[in-house]
């Protein structure tokens, strides 16, 4: 029993050690080299794969065929063909790539998977603001990076652009110490999320009720007040140009 006491006692005594510190930090440092590598061949594979992972995918590429020629995919005469119940902000990230590169799911996808490693850039850059060391902050980002290229995220989707949008809505403000300026960027964000696809709009309430409670009441009424002002805006804006928009991204 003393023996076996003894051994428990200089094994725990080598898990405090900088030794057994520099080991596990190497260790995790090897996984996440090869996580990364990993998950950059499986995006690669995503981004070359030339045909369709599900049927949305080619009503993507319709739509932003026809902002490419010109043609407003919300109006009635072009239903139920263009009928869509995303918005439209992707498609317009995509078009100049599209006009450019060409209409394919490639460029689509690429857009996608470079909209999720910025949303995993900016949870590691929140994490070291925080204080977590460098390299646990990176394996979070990975974990993070890992999951969203699971499932349809990384696919000609607008929601790996909507998920950007809607942590940059939250995080930068945070990242800046909700200054007036971020708080005003982080809006403008919220609202584009929204055109993203619409329930990405809750950012806006997140960063609302958490000022309103936890920052200062007065700025986070003020920024309630200004995130609905431009969302009623964008709203009339939309209504006169995209006749069939809400029709489309709301009722449907």
């Amino acid at each position: 029993m003393s023996k076996l006491l003894a051994s428990i006692t200089t094994f725990y005594k080598f898990l405090l050690s900088s030794r057994a510190k520099r080991i596990s930090i190497f260790a995790l440092v090897l996984s996440l080299a090869f996580f990364i590598v990993w998950t950059s061949n499986y995006a690669w594979t995503i981004i070359t794969t030339p045909y369709p992972a599900e049927y949305r995918e080619g009503a993507t590429l319709l739509l932003t065929d026809f902002f490419i020629h010109g043609r407003n995919p919300f109006f009635l005469e072009n239903h139920p063909l263009m009928t869509n119940n995303y918005g439209f902000l992707y498609n317009l990230v995509v078009l100049p790539f599209a006009v450019l590169f060409g209409n394919t799911l490639a460029v689509h996808r690429t857009i996608s998977i470079l909209c999720i490693l910025a949303s995993c850039t900016m949870i590691v850059l929140t994490l070291i603001k925080i204080d977590l060391s460098l390299p646990f902050a990176i394996a979070c980002g990975v974990i993070l990076l890992a999951s969203l290229l699971f499932g349809g995220i990384p696919l000609a989707h607008p929601d790996g652009l909507g998920e950007f949008l809607f942590l940059f809505t939250i995080l930068f403000p945070f990242y800046r110490n909700f200054d007036p300026p971020a708080l005003i960027v982080s809006v403008i964000t919220g609202i584009l999320a929204f055109l993203a696809k619409p329930y990405f709009l809750l950012s806006i309430g997140i960063v609302a009720t958490y000022l309103f409670l936890f920052v200062s009441k007065g700025r986070g009424f003020t920024y309630g007040i200004a995130a609905f002002g431009s969302l009623v805006l964008i709203t009339y804006v939309l209504k006169v140009f995209f006749e069939c928009y809400f029709l489309d991204v709301i009722l449907c």
